[in-house]
């Protein structure tokens, strides 16, 4: 875009550097012609402003010159005799200069504009197609989520939910999406790109859930299935067998995995970890407490609990009305 709107500048920069070097020809030979008290004279060879066709063929002819040769400044070299133009001759020409005038600045309008407006629409509708999408993929929380910078943890920090399981960390971990789901109006519901389910009973609300909510709830899972010691005979669903030993049809760890996967690399953090060398080690290692262009977690919490179900959901039930 840098590139366009550099290219349009000296395109405009060069045609009024034209335009005032032909304004300042025409004024020129106005005051040398346009009156019999003008004391102006050439020094050395007598000029007589040329015709307004001569002069603009000239231009066509040759229209660097105008820019870059001094010489060229809208007179022509002429015998000294027979100089016998009238009074209404120079009037006509007068009117012509002004005219062409006239027309070169309207001409010079129109060319900076049309450049503008151009160069303008390009811009809007060369966006990339990640732009594109996402103006496509409608959110009903898009419009109060902040993006914040925040600086992610170094190796070795400790949080609430790290360290061995206890009943603190299962908290920590459960708190996190345990809002459950989300109901939004019928104009939000219609904006979506997949239809959703009224609630039965308040059929003028639908049922959503916010999927970071859910990729917790994976990532938790997984947590649990490494812990079989602590989960294995309170949380059955965390395996993937019955207690008689067979396959359960659905793997919920499996689609965790899966699910998490996914939702990295569709959200991919660009974010740059670096290498900086251990003096003390003397070895270069990476540093994962970097910057990070999040969303505001706080602003998802608040939308979710704003818009949670509070009169429950009967999944069993359907509801006539859908969007």
């Amino acid at each position: 875009m840098q590139g366009k709107v550099s290219v349009s500048y000296q395109s405009c920069s060069f045609s009024i550097t034209w335009y005032l070097r032909i304004v300042n020809s025409f004024a020129r030979n106005s005051y040398a012609s346009g009156s019999p008290s003008s004391n102006f004279q050439s020094p050395q060879v007598p000029l007589l402003r040329c015709s307004w066709i001569e002069f603009m063929k000239r231009i066509l002819q040759n229209p660097a010159a105008l820019l870059t040769d001094p010489s060229e400044d809208g007179y022509c070299k002429i015998q000294t005799v027979g100089d016998d133009l009238s009074d209404d001759h120079h009037k006509r020409r007068r009117i012509w200069t002004v005219w062409i005038m006239g027309s070169l600045f309207a001409l010079n309008i129109i060319f900076f504009a049309t450049n503008s407006i151009y160069f303008s629409y390009q811009s809007q509708w060369r966006m990339t197609q990640s732009e594109q999408t996402m103006r496509t993929l409608y959110s009903p929380a898009q419009g109060v989520i902040r993006n914040e910078i925040r600086v992610f943890s170094h190796a070795l920090a400790r949080s609430q939910y790290h360290g061995p399981p206890t009943d603190e960390t299962d908290e920590a971990w459960e708190s996190l999406y345990r809002i459950g789901i989300s109901r939004i109006s019928t104009d939000q519901a219609s904006l979506l790109p997949n239809w959703t389910e009224a609630i039965p009973g308040d059929e003028d609300h639908y049922v959503v859930a916010l999927d970071v909510f859910h990729q917790l709830h994976c990532l938790n899972l997984i947590r649990k299935a490494l812990l079989p010691k602590r989960y294995g005979a309170s949380d059955p669903i965390v395996h993937t067998t019955d207690p008689a030993g067979n396959a359960v049809a659905f793997d919920h760890v499996d689609h965790c995995i899966n699910s998490v996967r996914e939702s990295l690399m569709c959200n991919a953090d660009i974010a740059v970890n670096v290498w900086q060398w251990d003096s003390k080690k003397m070895v270069s290692a990476p540093r994962l407490d970097n910057l990070h262009v999040c969303k505001s977690w706080g602003d998802v919490y608040e939308w979710a609990n704003e818009h949670k179900i509070t009169s429950g959901f009967n999944t069993s039930r359907h509801a006539e009305y859908s969007v």
